[in-house]
């Protein structure tokens, strides 16, 4: 098992891509950075079949892997591609020439982010804009190989980039405009079942709550149906759910480049203010570290850094 700090500087003066997992990836011209370095994360393999383009490093931080993520990490394993995963996940994978693992932490979790005010969570914009350099880099870790922070996977591939020496990094598929995710609405003038849960197993608890709603609303069989095609997400059938509800009825995940990349029903609109904090840190990391970050994504509203066109850095 290769040790992580034997990539430290490794890549010192070179250029990295970084592939976030946004619609725009659609309209990337993937085959045109396949000579780059690259990096890749999480459901990136739904995009494969598509191009012949393939990730220099892959990057998935999780523990709890879903059985998507689990194959998805062991197909670039085979395929020799250097992956960066999570230490917990070492009994699944055990040891490779091409894998590294990873200790990673939130920063919930960090006694130094404990104490009020010191969350990045809690602060605004504007407040992070005005913090000290000092403050942030409270979020970041300056050594990888001992920990990584993952307040959300782009921040941690971004701290890994660093640390191999890249000292420009070009971002690709970092859309942000996170929308709400729901296959399961057959009726909008039904009511959601999302607004009684956070998730399908818990709606479980909240059926008598939800039918009291229906009533009140007067909307019984439209909810019902609702309910229905939110429950099957509890099921094996959901798959196959997704994909007819895409193909008929065009809902699709609205936030990935790959229509089912999110099964699940889920509300995604929290992301864009969280995603935005880590880039706003970033950012002054990055400057305080003189090392250039730009945006190529294809459109998005991500609006942090400075916009470049990927056709004409290529």
């Amino acid at each position: 098992m290769p040790p992580l700090n034997e990539l430290y500087n490794k890549y010192e003066g070179e250029r990295i891509f970084l592939l976030g997992n946004g619609p725009s990836l659609q309209d990337t011209p993937l085959e045109k950075i396949d000579n780059e370095y690259t990096m890749g994360m999480k459901r990136v393999n739904d995009i494969y079949d598509q191009t012949s383009w393939r990730p220099s490093f892959y990057f998935n931080p999780r523990e709890d892997l879903p059985d998507k993520e689990e194959r998805f990490i062991g197909q670039n394993i085979k395929d020799g591609i250097a992956c960066f995963i999570n230490k917990e996940t070492f009994h699944k994978f055990g040891e490779h020439d091409n894998v590294y693992y990873i200790d990673r932490k939130e920063w919930k979790r960090e006694p130094v982010t404990s104490i009020a005010g010191n969350d990045i969570h809690s602060k605004d914009f504007t407040e992070l804009e005005k913090e000290s350099i000092e403050e942030s880099y409270r979020y970041w870790s300056d050594d990888p190989a001992e920990f990584l922070y993952t307040y959300n996977s782009m921040f941690a591939a971004i701290q890994l980039a660093v640390y191999f020496g890249f000292d420009e990094i070009y971002l690709l598929g970092c859309d942000l405009g996170y929308d709400y995710h729901d296959p399961h609405m057959i009726f909008d003038t039904g009511v959601d079942p999302m607004d009684y849960s956070t998730g399908p197993k818990d709606f479980l608890t909240r059926i008598p709550a939800f039918l009291k709603g229906c009533l009140k609303e007067r909307v019984v069989l439209r909810s019902m149906a609702n309910a229905i095609a939110f429950l099957l997400f509890l099921t094996p059938l959901a798959g196959m759910y997704i994909r007819f509800t895409q193909s008929i009825l065009n809902s699709g995940d609205p936030n990935h480049f790959s229509s089912t990349y999110r099964v699940m029903p889920k509300d995604n609109r929290y992301a864009n203010e969280e995603i935005r904090r880590s880039h706003i840190v970033v950012k002054k990391i990055l400057e305080d570290l003189n090392i250039d970050i730009y945006n190529a994504t294809v459109g998005g509203e991500l609006e942090v850094y400075e916009r470049v066109d990927i056709e004409e850095i290529l």
